[in-house]
């Protein structure tokens, strides 16, 4: 059987992005203070560069407007720190001084404030048009709701008959994160290997369960009866090589088909609504009935 190809990307989250930059920045900074401090650097221009800590989560979690707020901050917490060289040699001897620290704060928070929010815009487009399931490589939920919006289109217009397969999977609860994400893997290329090219393969969690779909364009009820059969066989044998045992009769399929049973079509199309709803509330309009 042909290919079906989409493409195998892992979407990031942006709270998850935003983590990994956190992480990696206070790693930087903590870095830098501590080579300053071993090097004997004055301790007020290592808590200096220390301020630009907080500049740095502010402009993370609240963009240009916390990287300001927090840019002033750090130009007064500086200027504190400072107080008792001004009062021994006056402003006019650290004035250019502390004009370059602020400027470098107030630029850190303006500059990194406004790249964050780039990032956050462009995270949240991706999250609201994103087809692709991160754990398999399959289509995802609101793939679904989509492609079956179209196949009843194409039917009705050029009277042709497309059906829907679901198959409900136990989730491998014994299994680790690691081992559990390259069970899913492995069950994402076997399943791609396994359709034609113009089916169109899904998986989706709920709850506990994982949940496979199968839009079959141009595909009888009976034919599509044997396709979630050998489904199931499939499955089974898959999970026998990562060491599960799985009883068949624990896959729960069914099968619909259109124009044939259009109620059962719109059953889970409506079932994957909602699971499309609450993997994507950001986009949950999108999805009214």
């Amino acid at each position: 059987m042909a290919d079906a190809s989409p493409n195998q990307t892992r979407s990031v989250s942006y709270p998850q992005a935003r983590g990994l930059v956190l992480l990696v920045g206070l790693v930087a900074l903590a870095v830098v203070a501590l080579i300053m401090y071993v090097r004997r650097v004055d301790p007020a221009e290592v808590s200096a560069t220390m301020f630009f800590l907080p500049v740095f989560v502010g402009f993370l979690f609240w963009g240009v407007r916390g990287g300001a707020a927090l840019g002033a901050v750090a130009t007064l917490a500086y200027i504190w720190i400072r107080s008792p060289a001004i009062d021994l040699v006056g402003w006019g001897e650290l004035f250019g001084l502390i004009i370059t620290r602020g400027a470098g704060y107030m630029a850190f928070g303006l500059i990194g404030g406004w790249a964050t929010e780039q990032l956050r815009d462009s995270i949240t487009k991706l999250d609201l048009y994103d087809q692709i399931d991160d754990a398999t490589g399959l289509f995802n939920s609101r793939s679904l709701v989509e492609k079956v919006d179209l196949e009843k289109s194409r039917a009705n217009r050029y009277e042709k008959v497309f059906s829907l397969v679901t198959a409900d999977l136990p989730s491998p609860v014994s299994l680790n994160r690691r081992s559990k994400r390259n069970f899913l893997t492995d069950l994402g290329d076997r399943v791609q290997r396994s359709v034609r090219t113009v089916d169109h393969a899904v998986h989706a969690s709920e709850g506990d369960k994982e949940v496979l779909a199968f839009v079959l364009p141009e595909t009888s009820a009976e034919g599509a009866r044997i396709f979630a059969g050998k489904l199931s066989e499939q499955v089974v044998a898959l999970a026998a090589e990562h060491g599960l045992s799985v009883d068949p009769a624990a896959i729960s399929t069914t099968v619909v088909s259109f124009p044939d049973d259009p109620a059962g079509v719109d059953q889970v199309t409506a079932r994957f609504r909602r699971i499309a709803v609450d993997e994507f509330p950001e986009a949950a309009e999108s999805f009214a009935d």
